[in-house]
Parts: structure tokens; sequence; C-alpha cells
């Protein structure tokens, strides 16, 4: 499971309307896969829609992860993190983890179907 896995399985054709933002990092599983300042989200009613900034697109094409590919979301804090949110996906094996700025947690909290955020310790 990352970025190439994702895209593949939830391809996008075209980019959604809304916002952008900017998400400082990203870390698909627990080792491989981790992203700073590159990747952008744009949280839609469908899922949340991810790409990455010029140059790095070539290699990783957008995907939309649908709300129903993704089984919970846990907003989690740790002293060294700060806060982030863990999406745990449906079928896939692995988790997203997701360092947002302000903005960007409202936009996933205003967009994201209720029963799926946990908040964790």
């Amino acid at each position: 499971m990352g970025w190439g896995g994702l895209a593949e399985r939830y391809p996008a054709r075209v980019r959604p309307e809304g916002k952008a933002y900017n998400v400082p990092g990203v870390q698909f599983g627990m080792l491989l896969g981790g992203y700073r300042n590159v990747v952008q989200v744009i949280f839609t009613q469908e899922g949340m829609y991810f790409y990455v900034s010029l140059p790095f697109r070539m290699f990783h094409p957008p995907f939309l992860l649908p709300w129903e590919g993704v089984e919970r979301v846990e907003e989690k804090k740790s002293f060294l993190r700060g806060r982030y949110y863990e999406l745990v996906l449906v079928n896939m094996g692995g988790d997203i983890g997701l360092r947002l700025s302000k903005a960007a947690e409202q936009a996933l909290l205003n967009h994201l179907p209720p029963e799926r955020l946990q908040r964790v310790g």
C-alpha cells in the first residue's frame, strides 16, 4: 500500500472543484512513503482528492480516496508529532497518517461522515 497502489485502485479522471490544502506531512503505512510539503488535498462530498506538486506529478498520478474506502479516521496526539489524523483504510492493509493545517482539519471534519471519526488519546 502506497501512493501507487491507491492511485491504481482509486484513479481520479478530473480534479474536483474546491479549495486545495497543502499537507505538511503524509505517511503511507508504518515506514515507507513519507511526503513532506509536496502533497495537496481537496475534501469533497465523495472523498479526498490527493495530488502532488510539480515536479513530482510525473510519478504520482492523482487519486480520489472515497469515504467508503475509509474505515475510520482517528484523531491522535503525540508529543513529537502534535495532532495528526490517521486514516484507517478498508481492505488495503494499511493506513495514511496526515498532519494538517487548522483550516484543512476543519475542511476534513466538515466533509467526513461523523460516524467515521474517533478521537484517540
